[in-house]
């Protein structure tokens, strides 16, 4: 039996929430390319910041929160802009 918080094992789950318009998986699906899954999922900045930026448009928090980091950091392949991330902070704010 799979455990509810084992994120890993959810990965198709999450696919299949998105598709059926639960946008919460956003994050979850961003979170997986940006990790990895071991030879499951490759890791893949790309899809990542895809899915982060599709969840912001749906108002996702946790998606908006990781890309306001990606810019504030500059987080590979973000390249630095506090311009930007200080967009994403405003929207965590409801200042948007």
């Amino acid at each position: 039996m799979k455990k509810i918080n084992d994120i890993w094992c959810m990965a198709p789950s999450f696919l299949e929430c998105y598709e059926k318009k639960d946008y919460a998986s956003l994050y979850y699906l961003g979170k997986i390319y940006e990790k990895g899954i071991n030879h499951f999922v490759k890791v893949d900045f790309d899809k990542a910041i895809y899915y982060y930026e599709l969840g912001v448009e749906f108002k996702n928090k946790k998606a908006i929160k990781e890309l306001a980091d990606y810019y504030k950091y500059g987080i590979h392949p973000i390249k630095k802009d506090k311009t930007i991330a200080m967009k994403y902070a405003k929207m965590l704010n409801g200042k948007d």
